[in-house]
């Protein structure tokens, strides 16, 4: 429900208004003189101290949280630094670990190199001794043929004779004995040539056998080197990330000291808020980015509108066909809660909009709460506007409808004027609409004044809108700066 308060403003005040001035202004001397009628009941003395002592509490609250921002930010700082130093480490571990596999591979192959060369070493051997039975048995046949010829040697003429009967026999026999014994002679030398070329490459294979081996050990110490180094950098990330760890509570005990703190600031602000700074500022954020308003300036706007949701009304529809509303708290009728009749123009009547807004959001409309009529009168005593504004928003049913889609089709979700989100989203699109978006004072506080009377700069006696607006976003936008660290 709209305040009307009203602030006789001087003459350097957008003079052009003079004559609208002059028009309304025997229109709202009534609402004026009740105003005054209330504030002359205030002890000048009682509240001058009471302002003192709160905004000296203020100013504490402040530099509380101005430190504390400063501190949250000090450990920030560590955080990231001790998120780079176990970046750091994890880097160098991974390059370690890539060297360890590296050598592990050149171990594996000079270990596969190792095996064959033994394999070989073996089958030399086998080689070598086949070679030296072979010319064992040569050399046996050998000794055996060279005895015979040393008898033959011996033997007398007479003896051959008679023994082979002629001495061309005993000749044949002595020549065949010889061609053997070359073949003999010549069939161990070979053997002996044999063995010496395969000792030999056993020989060069045994030092390739040596060198492996060694290759082995040497890349076995430098792993053991790598995996020491590995560990010790291992111990090193989890000490850093043990700090890391600490920093980030440090930062969330932190983060909830300056929540309570703003909290407390923004109770003082706002009179005992019931949804805090924090969380109102965390919803006005998600509209402004989708819209392009600063979320001063929506806190603000729903701030003045609503106390961002506390004060969403203290009327529920009565009677359709009247649009009379009933007090939640007292029962009292109340006439021209919701208009009745339709606009110039429009569709729907506020009761029909309001039945349709309610019922598609599966809401009882005899059962939720809107503003009630503010009870304004014209000079000549005709009542003046209707209530019926709905949400945190305060909007009309039937101007709700038009921001209806564009708000389901920004969040993603059906458009509900009672969801806090959903209430900034639609005041951040009407306030862009009235060039809200070009983020000036100037241009802010026409679309206040927009957003607030459908003019700009409209009737100077409702100017107080915009200042209170434009004052109030100016201190939000401090708080904002302190928390966001800017």
């Amino acid at each position: 429900m709209k305040i009307f308060l009203i602030n006789i403003y001087t003459m350097s005040k957008k003079t052009m208004q003079k004559t609208q001035w002059m028009r309304f202004s025997w229109s709202f001397l009534i609402i004026i003189l009740a105003f005054a009628t209330v504030f002359t009941q205030i002890s000048p003395v009682a509240y001058l101290a009471n302002a003192e002592t709160t905004a000296e509490e203020k100013e504490r609250l402040r530099q509380e949280l101005e430190q504390l921002q400063k501190e949250f930010n000090q450990i920030e700082a560590r955080l990231n630094e001790h998120k780079q130093e176990s970046a750091g480490y994890k880097r160098d571990i991974s390059i370690l670990e890539a060297e360890i596999s590296q050598i592990q591979l050149k171990i594996r192959r000079n270990e596969l190199l190792l095996g064959e060369t033994s394999s070989a070493i073996e089958i030399n051997q086998g080689i070598i001794d086949h070679l030296e039975e072979r010319a064992r048995v040569q050399k046996e046949l050998l000794s055996g043929i060279i005895l015979g010829i040393y008898k033959l040697d011996d033997t007398s003429s007479l003896e051959i004779i008679l023994t082979n009967g002629s001495l061309s026999e005993f000749f044949n026999d002595v020549n065949r004995i010889k061609s053997v014994e070359g073949e003999l002679s010549d069939t161990l030398n070979t053997v002996r040539a044999l063995k010496l070329d395969v000792e030999e490459e056993q020989t060069k294979l045994e030092g390739e056998v040596t060198k492996y081996g060694s290759i082995i050990n040497s890349q076995a110490a430098q792993r053991a080197q790598l995996n020491q180094k590995t560990y010790q950098l291992e111990e090193l990330l989890e000490n850093s990330r043990t700090r890391e760890y600490e920093q980030w509570v440090l930062a969330q005990d932190k983060q909830r000291s300056i929540q309570e703190v703003r909290n407390q600031l923004f109770r003082l602000e706002g009179a005992g808020i019931d949804l805090s700074f924090g969380q109102a500022y965390d919803e006005a954020k998600i509209a402004a980015s989708v819209t392009g308003v600063r979320p001063a300036l929506l806190l603000s706007v729903l701030k003045q509108e609503s106390s961002w949701g506390k004060n969403v009304g203290l009327c529920k529809l009565y009677n359709r066909t009247t649009g009379e509303g009933i007090g939640v708290n007292t029962g009292t009728i109340y006439p021209r809660t919701l208009r009745a009749t339709k606009r110039p123009g429009q569709a729907l009547s506020d009761v029909e909009a309001f039945v349709q807004i309610t019922t598609e959001l599966g809401r009882d409309p005899y059962d939720t709460r809107v503003s009630c009529w503010p009870q304004i009168y014209l000079s000549d005593g005709t009542p003046y506007g209707y209530g019926g504004a709905m949400g945190p928003a305060q909007f009309i049913p039937t101007t709700w409808l038009m921001y209806k889609d564009r708000v389901t089709s920004l969040l993603g979700e059906p458009a509900d004027p009672w969801i806090l989100r959903h209430a900034f989203t639609a005041s951040a699109i009407k306030l862009v609409s009235a060039g809200a978006g070009k983020q000036t004072y100037d241009a802010e506080w026409c679309a206040a004044m927009i957003y607030y009377s459908g003019q700009c700069p409209g009737y100077s006696g409702n100017w107080f809108y915009g200042d209170q607006v434009m004052a109030r976003a100016a201190e939000y936008q401090k708080e904002i700066d302190i928390l966001e660290g800017n």
